[in-house]
């Protein structure tokens, strides 16, 4: 979901806290607008994209990947070591 400010567009990338930032942006109300969830940059109009700076968040490849699987695929923690303890 791309968040718009006056200076700037968050693009949001799921599992590197962008929602934790947009959130923060929303409560202090510096949030323009707010396009839906996980929407490309591209979708914003043109005029939007072309006076501001666009900003994202990174987050180390090994854990983001790790962090996907456990979200998207609960069967799949198993396989990374975080699986409940089985009595």
């Amino acid at each position: 979901m791309p968040l718009v400010t006056s200076q700037f567009i968050v693009a949001h990338m799921p599992k590197t806290g962008g929602c934790w930032l947009i959130d923060f942006l929303r409560r202090t109300g510096a949030a323009q607008f707010i396009g839906p969830a996980h929407s490309p940059i591209t979708w914003l109009p043109e005029s939007l994209r072309a006076s501001r700076v666009s900003v994202g968040a990174l987050r180390d490849p090994w854990s983001w990947y790790v962090s996907w699987c456990c979200v998207a695929r609960p069967e799949a923690r198993f396989f990374v070591g975080v699986a409940p303890e089985v009595a």
